[in-house]
């Protein structure tokens, strides 16, 4: 008899997409018995894997949530070295490419606000359809 612990290993490796033929050396178990599992344990498999897309899904919105505090220190930085320049010097427009390419990755990282539910007080008003 198998130990839920292996089954459980099973579930996890085939969720990650690893072979029949890798698990079985692993976990040492027949590959006709691991596409046996497979069959039984789908639901399970299923699970893990939006468990481990959500996982990943969190990741990368971290670190997009990092990049747009960092473009937007960056962009702080180049506004206030910009604004001390007197624009005749040929180095502003250099800045001023960056600055702009800066502002541009900025703008990429960032995603419109959506609210979700019924509408605001605000929208309310700003949406006059209901008058005509």
């Amino acid at each position: 008899m198998v130990s839920n612990e292996v089954k459980e290993k099973f579930v996890e490796l085939r969720a990650k997409g690893i072979s029949f033929a890798k698990i079985a050396d692993e976990l040492e178990v027949s590959k006709p018995t691991l596409i046996s599992w497979s069959q039984e344990l789908k639901d399970d498999i299923a699970n893990m894997e939006t468990v481990q897309r959500d996982s990943f899904y969190e990741k990368y919105r971290i670190d997009k949530l990092k990049r747009i505090e960092v473009f937007s220190q960056e962009l702080d930085r180049f506004w206030v070295e910009f604004w001390k320049r007197d624009l005749s010097g040929v180095p502003t427009d250099k800045l001023f490419l960056l600055l702009t390419k800066l502002q541009q990755s900025l703008d990429n990282e960032v995603e419109p606000t959506r609210f979700l539910g019924k509408k605001t007080q605000l929208e309310f008003y700003d949406d006059v359809s209901w008058i005509a």
